[in-house]
């Protein structure tokens, strides 16, 4: 192990990382630096948020092509008491894939390269956690630091492709290494989930069971809630009533745009903002009595159902690696409220303030950890067992130095797949 990088990397990782450092970065970025993004319903904020994610009726959203911007985690939502999260930078490539470094090949290029020289290619799906919100800038994303550690502590050189994107749970990742997994041709597929699969997974079987969406819009299995946003716009796309509310609203959110460009100040941009959300809101998220679900006396059955749903999608995805002759793993991602860790007092604000929906998710964990005897799942939830430093930002992502445990926790498992199958190479 070589120690001085290794430690260099933590240094860094708890190192303060000033908002003055993003911008040496997004300067060289010129153009294709979008901006911005926040919760804010203004249309400014809404069409570069497109151009960061890009809606698509089958994957939910992919991101967009050669473009950067920034992202504040946690925006207007913090719990009393914790400290301030900082900003995110992230930078995409010509395919819609997160550079590891803002300075960063494209990845064909990357994989190109790799190719030729026999390294290894790893490819890793996630949410928001894996895409690297917390990580301040791309070069501590999960993604990034694995393929650090195993060059620098391990001696295998890798190129690690980060295809996280917010909000994409296990299913999502299926159906994206479905269309990709010959364009990348990887040597190892690895699944950073479980947080995003809870709330997706349960509530589709929730919707099931009760029947069609608003009484006319059909659940199918495998359907995250983005697609039932998009089949719910579809569904109102003739709806005369559904049309004039959603003109007025385009209209009312436009002129407050239009005000906040001609006044501007941030307090005027800020109160425009708060006007179109509370009046003209653009905003299509799926609203339901989270109350019935999470207090359901069926909320056991649901959760286990919900498991098995979890199951089979890896099953599957397990499935199509095999066929392609490429190693899967699982690596099921830590959270506050399941595993063991001495936590700070800002991490359990970030525990009292998803008390809300914490039983539903802790029967989910259980009941995918309770069929976890599988080669190629690895929980963890005890990543932090003895780290005493703040790692969360909220109730599941992380900081930089969270991250860092988690890459190395994954770099070390990785070495033991990637190198068995290095072994069996120089053996033919």
């Amino acid at each position: 192990m070589n120690l001085t990088k290794v430690d260099a990397l933590q240094d860094e990782a708890v190192r303060d990382l000033p908002e003055a450092s993003h911008q040496d970065a997004i300067a060289a970025f010129g153009d294709q630096f979008i901006g911005r993004l926040s919760m804010q319903g203004l249309l400014d904020n809404i069409r570069n948020s497109r151009r960061a994610f890009v809606p698509t009726s089958y994957y939910g959203y992919r991101m967009g092509t050669n473009v950067g911007f920034v992202i504040t985690a946690g925006e207007g939502a913090q719990p009393e008491g914790a400290p301030a999260i900082g900003s995110d930078f992230f930078v995409t490539d010509a395919c819609g894939i997160l550079k590891n470094a803002p300075d960063a090949d494209d990845t064909v290029e990357r994989i190109s390269r790799a190719r030729a020289r026999g390294d290894q290619i790893v490819v890793l799906y996630g949410g928001s956690t894996m895409m690297g919100i917390g990580s301040r800038v791309p070069n501590f994303t999960i993604a990034s630091l694995v393929e650090k550690i195993l060059e620098q502590d391990h001696g295998i050189r890798a190129v690690c492709v980060n295809r996280g994107i917010a909000g994409a749970y296990c299913q999502d990742a299926l159906n994206v290494m479905m269309a990709e997994l010959h364009n990348d041709q990887p040597d190892c597929v690895v699944f950073y989930d479980g947080w995003n699969c809870c709330h997706n997974l349960m509530l589709n079987k929730f919707f099931r069971d009760t029947g069609p969406f608003e009484g006319k819009i059909p659940i199918y299995r495998g359907m995250s809630l983005r697609h039932l946003e998009h089949d719910t716009i579809l569904h109102h796309h003739f709806d005369i009533q559904q049309v004039f509310r959603h003109g007025w609203r385009l209209v009312g959110t436009g002129l407050l745009t239009s005000i906040s460009r001609l006044i501007p100040f941030q307090a005027v941009n800020r109160s425009c903002a708060a006007l179109a959300d509370r009046f003209f809101s653009l905003k299509n998220n799926i609203h339901f009595d989270a109350n019935a679900l999470w207090q359901s006396a069926e909320s056991e059955a649901l959760a286990r159902e919900s498991a098995e749903d979890y199951w089979r999608i890896h099953r599957y995805s397990k499935g199509v690696c095999d066929v392609a002759d490429v190693k899967f793993v699982t690596y099921f991602q830590p959270v506050t409220w399941w595993g063991e860790k001495p936590f700070s007092s800002s991490e359990l604000a970030y525990i009292e303030a998803s008390r809300a929906v914490e039983d539903d998710h802790v029967r989910f964990y259980h009941e995918v950890s309770r069929l976890r005897d599988q080669e190629w799942f690895v929980d963890l939830s005890d990543t932090f067992k003895n780290v005493a430093d703040d790692v969360y930002i909220d109730s599941g992502h992380l900081n930089r130095l969270g991250n860092l445990f988690v890459a190395r926790a994954m770099a070390a498992d990785l070495a033991v797949r990637l190198g068995v199958e290095r072994l069996n190479e120089s053996k033919t």
